[in-house]
């Protein structure tokens, strides 16, 4: 099973691919500098992933997973502990619209659309908001794209994809159990799988779509 970031982004790539056909992809990736619970990591500082390349690991991942793709990927990390954020840039094999690729993404599991109008305007309102919804574990197993965020000029698309860095592997490595036990269908599996850990049904999150979850965004800082 690959990783958090990999996970993310064979999730988005598999969706263009599949619904537009994906020419190349350049991904740059904001890490997060550790897990909330790890001694380590920077502060007040960026820490550029290059070592042997100035490439990252993901773009090599990718390819164990979804064979023939063209991605090249670059990271760097970031003084945060929640989310990781991906930069994409996606040469499809013909001219789409902005529309196209919502749609597209709106039809793909697990990956939900975040609306920046709507409140979710940063990682920390999103981790906020998961908080809530999910009993206080702000466990995300989407991907998630902000709406806004996704640009289109002819056979070029641009997006922000915000990536989980725990929980977003674990819908995967469930399915891949069920898989190699074979228990189920990968039909069957993904609809357990989703409907047992809640994942959003809804291609589309706004504080205002969940009935008992208060606007977060108009909520007292303290």
């Amino acid at each position: 099973m690959v990783s958090c970031n990999t996970t993310a982004v064979c999730r988005v790539l598999h969706s263009l691919d599949r619904e537009i056909g994906v020419e190349k992809a350049w991904i740059s990736i904001v890490r997060r500098a550790a897990d909330p619970a790890e001694e380590r990591g920077g502060i007040d500082m960026f820490v550029p992933e290059i070592g042997n390349s100035a490439f990252s690991h993901h773009a090599a991942d990718v390819k164990t997973v979804l064979k023939g793709v063209n991605v090249v990927t670059t990271a760097v990390k970031a003084p945060v502990t929640h989310f990781h954020y991906h930069m994409f840039f996606v040469k499809t094999r013909r001219k789409t619209t902005r529309e196209e690729i919502v749609e597209a993404l709106e039809r793909s599991p697990r990956i939900i659309l975040l609306r920046k109008r709507q409140g979710v305007r940063s990682t920390g309102d999103l981790f906020n908001y998961i908080r809530e919804r999910r009993l206080g574990f702000g466990d995300m197993y989407e991907v998630g794209v902000w709406e806004e965020s996704i640009g289109v000029l002819g056979d070029e698309v641009y997006m922000g994809v915000v990536v989980h860095q725990e929980a977003i592997v674990v819908p995967e490595n469930v399915d891949a159990v069920r898989a190699c036990l074979k228990l189920s269908s990968k039909e069957e599996s993904l609809k357990k799988t989703d409907e047992s850990l809640g994942i959003a049904s809804s291609p589309t999150w706004g504080y205002s779509q969940l009935p008992g979850i208060r606007e977060l965004s108009r909520s007292p800082r303290v």
